[in-house]
Order: C-alpha cells, then sequence, then structure tokens
C-alpha cells in the first residue's frame, strides 16, 4: 500500500466483472463519458421495482 500512495507502482491491474458490457482500452479508461456511462449503469441496475421484489439484491 505504500507502495501505491507513493507513486512506485510500475503497472497497475483492471478488474471487471464478468457480465460487464463495457469492453475497456487504454483511450476509454481514461474517458470520464465512459466512466460515467459504467457509473449510471451499474447506478440503474440497483434502482427500480426490481430491487423491491428482491431485497437481497445488493
Amino acid at each position: 500500500m505504500d507502495s501505491l500512495k507513493a507513486g512506485e507502482l510500475a503497472e497497475v491491474v483492471l478488474l471487471r466483472p464478468e457480465g460487464s458490457s463495457l469492453e475497456l482500452n487504454s483511450s476509454s479508461v481514461m474517458d470520464p463519458e465512459v466512466l460515467e456511462d459504467e457509473r449510471t449503469s451499474k447506478r440503474q441496475t440497483r434502482y427500480g421495482a426490481a430491487i423491491l421484489k428482491d431485497p437481497s439484491d445488493p
């Protein structure tokens, strides 16, 4: 963790859950619009009538 805070890391690995529709590449990783679309998509899947029917759904 100290290496991360000091900025001494030479490599970063991104983990993506299975079933994610977003394909990452070097340009989309830093594109705020792509990141916001993914956050909005995940947020929308957590809200709505479906979550009321299944309270165990995070």
